[in-house]
């Protein structure tokens, strides 16, 4: 029986997350993180390697940037709620850490209706500010 590495640096995976927060199932979409260490403070790891499981399957790893930013391309299949983890094994100086978030994945159709009910809040904004502009002119040119 192997035993695991005697560490000593608390590790951290903060801001995991997909780009975008609701990907489009069969649409490429990133998932990042930081993972950090701690020495006083909190500060990234760099050149660590953090692997990537969806539902529990690995799908990939990623090498933690000199800011410990990762980032790992992935295109979920099909719609529905997925479970992301990344988990950082450690080694002999720096503790093993994971996190793990909920995605919710949705069809071409969902996105495409999201993003139409979007642009007609932002028009209606937009409307309401031009008449609330006009009436505040006149209100002033009364005054």
């Amino acid at each position: 029986m192997s035993a695991k590495p005697l560490s000593f640096v608390p590790t951290r995976i903060i801001n995991l997350s997909t780009q975008p927060s609701q990907p489009t199932a069969g649409q490429a979409a990133i998932i990042k993180g930081t993972l950090q260490y701690w020495v006083l403070f909190w500060s990234g790891l760099a050149s660590a390697n953090v692997q990537i499981f969806v539902n529990g399957s690995y799908v990939g790893s990623a090498t933690t940037n000199g800011d410990g930013v990762f980032e790992l391309p992935y295109v979920f299949p099909q719609p529905g709620t997925y479970v992301v983890k990344a988990y950082y094994p450690g080694n002999s100086t720096f503790d093993s850490t994971s996190s793990v978030i909920e995605v919710t994945v949705v069809s071409a159709a969902q996105a495409a209706a999201q993003s139409f009910a979007l642009g007609l809040i932002i028009a209606a904004g937009s409307a309401l500010a031009v008449i609330l502009a006009a009436e505040l002119i006149s209100i002033a040119r009364k005054g």
